[in-house]
């Protein structure tokens, strides 16, 4: 259990580095090496249509309304990890309801962590596992941050 919880947490290290590289990929895609030669950088994961990891489970829920905003991925051993950040109108009370309700329904299972005013659900299927946590920024905008570890 120590061991797994281990691996949990370097996976979100990894997925934070790994979204800050995807970021300065997303801001720069060509790197002048010297005058006249440039390099073209290549994204460090294939992307779905939909801008998430091709290997993001098609059955995960997503918020109707919600926009990408974005998206990590990281490799370590056996493990996978995924982190995508959405942006929403809809209420931080509705988002928890909704993926209370929809992750059950479509086989997933979920635990609320932490207190009434903790925003944030573990849940689990298969080899799959992570947590979703949501914020409401200061703009009104709900933030849904998920992040997921593939065994």
């Amino acid at each position: 259990m120590i061991r797994r919880k281990l691996v949990f947490v370097l996976i979100i290290i990894l997925i934070l580095v790994a979204s800050i590289s995807f970021r300065l990929y997303l801001n720069r895609q060509n790197v002048t090496l010297e005058e006249g030669l440039e390099l073209e950088v290549a994204p460090a994961v294939t992307l779905s249509e939909e801008g998430l990891p091709e290997s993001f489970p098609k059955d995960f829920p997503v918020v109707a309304d919600a926009k990408l905003t974005d998206t990590g991925h990281a490799e370590s051993g056996d493990v996978e990890g995924i982190s995508v950040v959405y942006e929403t109108q809809t209420s931080v009370s509705e988002v928890m309801l909704y993926y209370q309700e929809e992750l059950k329904r479509l086989g997933w299972e979920v635990k609320r962590i932490g207190e009434e005013d903790s925003q944030i659900l573990s849940f689990g299927k298969d080899n799959i596992s992570g947590f979703v946590g949501v914020t409401e920024e200061t703009d009104g905008k709900t933030v849904i941050s998920v992040t997921m570890g593939i065994e």
